[in-house]
């Protein structure tokens, strides 16, 4: 079975290093970026199976980034998880995603949540908010 990949958008650098360490560690493979901005140029010449984003970023917030994978049919399918340490935030969403992560997060939570998501095949963003 091939490794999947995920994709790590936040803005603050530490947090991108631990989730890069956590997931390489649990058999996957990651791609990281800075903003929404960045994971979209990503997006232009890789496709991974899941991205997890924080939701407050410079640039390109992680709202932005879920709305325009959302409206691409070339990414609209792959798992959005959302990340913050704001719990209100997740009353704002006005989207589909698979899963919402309060900052500071349980790494068991965490990891389990995503190897759910990555488990059933063509999940998406669909029927999961």
């Amino acid at each position: 079975m091939a490794t999947k990949t995920i994709l790590i958008v936040d803005d603050e650098r530490m947090v991108v290093e631990v989730l890069d360490e956590l997931f390489t560690e649990a058999g996957y493979s990651t791609l990281t970026a800075r903003n929404g901005a960045h994971a979209l140029t990503l997006l232009n010449v890789t496709h991974p199976d899941l991205i997890l984003t924080d939701l407050l970023m410079p640039v390109l917030d992680g709202f932005g980034l879920c709305r325009a994978v959302l409206a691409n049919p070339a990414t609209h399918m792959i798992p959005l998880v959302l990340m913050s340490a704001v719990y209100d935030l997740h009353f704002s969403i006005d989207f589909p995603i698979a899963g919402f992560l309060l900052k500071p997060f349980q790494f068991d939570t965490m990891l389990n949540l995503v190897e759910s998501l990555l488990a059933t095949p063509a999940v998406g963003a669909q029927g999961h908010g």
